[in-house]
């Protein structure tokens, strides 16, 4: 009888080990997919960190590959394109020169859109410590960034000015000291641009989860925030206007694309909408509109075409 209350307690314990995953196996079910959240009517609510880190990852997934199907996300092209453009295809396309019997109409048409416009390459390479420099002065503090921790604190305190006296030995060396670490950093920046060469720590992308609305928790109402490295996020956000510049210099990009480009901006579409409405009503003339706009547009933008399309503008 003494081994009577182990026993029993050994089997309460489980039973209720068996029941968590009996549970866990009914949750489980639906581990792969998730219903449209637009058109649920009931809601579950997971606090299991495991549950709410697995479903959060797969909405994410499901959100992000919302292009899926689409022609440059299905062979040929998805075997013979990359993230980045520079594969051969890639290099075909961009010179006009790609041909497939196996395509439609529609997906021709596409690549042919695709072929360059100017000269490849034509804007540099490198960059220079002083667009370094200015860029990451001006760079709000504020920013969150670096998984790494070597956050944008790092490099304001590097290129801020210091109480180093210039005249003395060393007041010298601490600026000479600087100065080297400056150059450093942009002699790192540009071996990566120049070979192609991605550091392991820029690989690390920290997904931050932020409510749309106040309180609501519900899984389509958060919003994803990407934590870059402060410096790939100063790479993206240097060279990237850099070449939109180029394309609005060379009068590549068409004129109906507005937002973040000298006279079309994002207002000056809604501009131009509303005086053509209202010139539609004072005219009484019949206006036909065809609005087209991808749920998601941004999330959804495919790496391979982004980067052909860039390198031909």
């Amino acid at each position: 009888m003494p081994c009577a209350r182990p026993v029993e307690a050994i089997a309460q314990k489980q039973h209720a080990t068996q029941t968590i995953n009996r549970l866990h196996n009914c949750l489980r079910n639906d581990r792969t997919s998730l219903p449209n959240p637009k058109l649920a009517t009931t809601w579950r609510t997971t606090e299991i960190p495991q549950d709410v880190l697995h479903y959060l990852r797969l909405r994410n997934r499901l959100h992000f590959g919302q292009a899926a199907g689409t022609p440059l996300t299905l062979p040929p092209f998805s075997t013979q394109l990359d993230g980045a453009a520079s594969t051969s295809t890639a290099d075909l396309i961009l010179e006009g020169d790609y041909t497939n019997d196996e395509l439609t109409d529609i997906q021709e048409l596409m690549i042919n859109h695709c072929a360059r416009q100017g000269p490849l390459d034509a804007i540099p390479a490198e960059i220079t410590v002083k667009e370094f420099e200015s860029r990451f002065r001006t760079w709000d503090e504020c920013t969150s960034t670096s998984p790494s921790g070597i956050h944008l604190g790092h490099y304001k305190a590097l290129i801020r000015p210091n109480d180093a006296d210039s005249t003395t030995d060393e007041g010298r060396q601490i600026l000479q000291a600087r100065d080297a670490i400056i150059q450093a950093r942009v002699n790192l920046i540009n071996y990566s641009l120049k070979h192609g060469y991605s550091y392991q720590r820029w690989h690390n992308v920290v997904n931050v989860m932020i409510q749309k609305d106040p309180g609501n928790q519900k899984i389509h109402r958060l919003r994803v925030i990407h934590l870059y490295e402060a410096d790939y996020n100063f790479l993206l956000g240097h060279k990237l206007p850099q070449l939109l510049h180029h394309g609005e210099k060379q009068n590549t990009i068409h004129q109906g694309q507005h937002g973040g480009r000298p006279g079309h901006e994002a207002t000056t579409l809604v501009f131009m909408e509303e005086l053509k409405n209202d010139i539609s009503y004072a005219t009484r003339k019949s206006l036909i509109n065809f609005d087209n706009d991808a749920a998601s547009c941004y999330d959804r933008i495919i790496p391979a075409l982004a980067s052909l399309l860039g390198r031909g503008l």
